[in-house]
């Protein structure tokens, strides 16, 4: 009964990977035929490669800190809606907010890439143009290497806080009213309450939220290729982008798959290093006590 659920896990998970394995130590081109067999090189060549620590120390940045942003901004409007009055007409508001903010989410990220560029545009934005009733302007956000950073972190965060304030909002709901009322009763403040009761009981969700928004970010290429294509120079190069021109604009495909299996270590030991940090620990089988 398991065997379809198997081999198509195999064909789609399983076979690629050994594949992907197994080109990081061939030279290949294109066609993906296997050239020369190189061993080590390409994990040699990994160690001194500038660019390629460059673009993960570029992925680094970004992610922490679109990262950070979409939580703190989709906490507080989980924390918004949720605490809001149960009027008939607060409902009705709180379903409207909902809707329009995980509008951002359902859209395909090029067409959010494609309206955001025209948005940065340095001479016809709607967002210089904004600046310039203040006498701001025109701010390169594009062609500024500082400010290309910014750009993407604020079009990822747009895109992405829908989710973390999803994700909360259901963790807020489901968190039990009985230490709340408890809490009250001892006359604690709503700061007491959010700190001691709130962040504490909510800690596993955004543990979930961050995780998968983490490991979502890290893959970061579809923004990079619209925004800036790496650029300028190397300023927002990510990894992903880094594979990408490798294997499709150099026609590195050995070295590309070695670069992508790193990536793929690299995601699997920052999520067991955030979880232990966060004090997680995964669940084990009770030892056999005997007296």
């Amino acid at each position: 009964m398991l065997v379809p659920s198997l081999a198509g896990l195999f064909v789609v998970s399983v076979y690629p990977t050994l594949f992907l394995l197994r080109s990081c130590f061939y030279q290949m081109d294109l066609t993906g035929l296997e050239g020369s067999f190189v061993g080590l090189d390409h994990f040699r060549r990994i160690a001194s490669d500038a660019l390629l620590w460059k673009a993960l120390a570029n992925t680094a940045v970004i992610t922490a800190i679109a990262v950070s942003l979409e939580l703190v901004l989709g906490l507080g409007a989980a924390l918004a809606v949720h605490g809001s009055t149960g009027s008939p007409r607060a409902s009705l508001g709180k379903t409207m907010f909902r809707n329009i903010l995980i509008m951002p989410m359902v859209l395909p990220p090029i067409a959010v890439a494609i309206v955001w560029r025209l948005m940065y545009d340095t001479n016809y934005g709607v967002i210089n143009g904004f600046l310039s009733y203040f006498g701001l302007g025109p701010v390169p956000w594009l062609s500024d290497p500082a400010l290309a950073v910014v750009s993407l972190i604020l079009t990822d965060a747009w895109q992405w806080t829908p989710f973390m304030f999803l994700v909360l909002l259901a963790g807020l709901t489901a968190l039990p009213e009985e230490p709340y009322e408890a809490a009250m009763i001892d006359g604690a403040s709503a700061w007491q309450q959010f700190r001691d009761l709130t962040l504490p009981l909510l800690r596993p969700v955004i543990l979930v939220a961050v995780l998968i928004r983490m490991m979502d970010c890290l893959r970061l290429f579809d923004t990079v290729y619209v925004l800036t294509r790496g650029g300028p120079g190397n300023a927002t190069e990510t990894i992903s982008y880094f594979i990408y021109r490798t294997a499709y604009e150099n026609f590195d495909l050995g070295y590309a798959a070695a670069v992508s299996f790193l990536t793929l270590f690299l995601t699997l030991f920052l999520s067991k290093l955030f979880l232990m940090i966060l004090g997680i620990k995964e669940r084990r089988e009770p030892e056999d006590v005997r007296p």
